[in-house]
Parts: structure tokens; C-alpha cells; sequence
């Protein structure tokens, strides 16, 4: 999965999804963007992948920011 910030300078951070079928938790550090006038997240499910399906079904939940 790709998370970019986006609106000022633009930064891209990927994490592996490793497991499939259960609830995984995925964390993101856009340290380096503070300060950067960001004001978007956009999130990227298969990012670069060239093997996916159409089928392939994604849950999201409990979205957090956090300050260093």
C-alpha cells in the first residue's frame, strides 16, 4: 500500500501488506513532511502491483494521526 501526502511537498511512504483474510495494522511515518503544507492523504491499495485482480477487496478503519 502507498500513502502519499499531497498540497505542498509531496511524499510517498509504502508498507507491505503481509497476511490476508485478518485485520493487520499498517504504520506510516511522514516525519520528513513536517512543516511541508501537506493538507491531503491519498492512499494507494495495489500501488505498482501488476498482478492484482479485480476482485481484490480491501477494509480500512481507525485512521490516526499522531505528532513525534
Amino acid at each position: 500500500m502507498l500513502a502519499k501526502l499531497e498540497g505542498g511537498t509531496p511524499l510517498e511512504v509504502f508498507a507491505d501488506i503481509t497476511v490476508t483474510g485478518e485485520w493487520t495494522e499498517l504504520s506510516f511515518d511522514f516525519s520528513d513532511a513536517i512543516g511541508d503544507a501537506n493538507d491531503a492523504l491519498v492512499l494507494f491499495f495495489n500501488a505498482g502491483e501488476t498482478n492484482t485482480s479485480t476482485t481484490d477487496i480491501y477494509f480500512i478503519d481507525d485512521i490516526r494521526f499522531e505528532a513525534p
